[in-house]
């Protein structure tokens, strides 16, 4: 396998993303702190249940939030940024990556998907955190984060990649 330059990372880390299904999980010291079950469109539509509530999302003007104790509509026309920590692994682009340098480590094997192995600095502003990241080959999804001093901090897992149909 030919490995991809840093600049093809990037690249694959920004791209458009497949409708997808998965279980995003934050983990501390090894142990999971929260995770959450996903449906992603593949544009802009966003299902995430967590254990802090349910976020609905046809687009980025408005979100539909529902905590157990109300329901609360954001929008239309106003942007809201909710559960990033969710959605950064799979819309990579949401990431600092205009500034980020690092190198490509090597091949690996996560979950039976083929990914590559990259280490990223500057991804967090005025900081110098060195990030080892996870990328699907085939679809540029940040499979796991870890950072040399915490070890792994996020994990995509259950991952389910959708197809896309256009009616005749």
């Amino acid at each position: 396998m030919t490995l991809p330059t840093f600049d093809q990372v990037l690249d694959l880390i920004r791209s458009p993303k497949p409708p997808l299904a998965c279980r995003v999980v934050e983990l501390r010291d090894g142990v999971e702190e929260r995770s959450a079950h996903v449906l992603f469109d593949g544009i802009s539509g966003w299902f995430i249940e967590s254990d802090e509530g349910i976020e609905f999302r046809r687009s980025d003007a408005f979100a539909l939030f529902d905590d157990g104790d109300g329901l609360r509509r954001l929008g239309p026309g106003v942007p809201s940024h909710s559960n990033g920590w969710v959605k950064t692994p799979i819309e990579g682009s949401r990431m600092s990556l205009d500034q980020a340098v690092g190198r490509v480590i090597g091949p690996e094997d996560v979950d039976g998907r083929r990914s590559v192995l990259a280490e990223l600095h500057g991804l967090r502003s005025g900081e110098d955190t060195a990030f080892q990241l996870h990328i699907d080959l085939d679809t540029g999804l940040v499979l796991r984060t870890a950072r040399a001093e915490l070890g792994l901090i996020l994990q995509v897992k259950d991952l389910r990649i959708g197809i896309v149909e256009h009616p005749p």
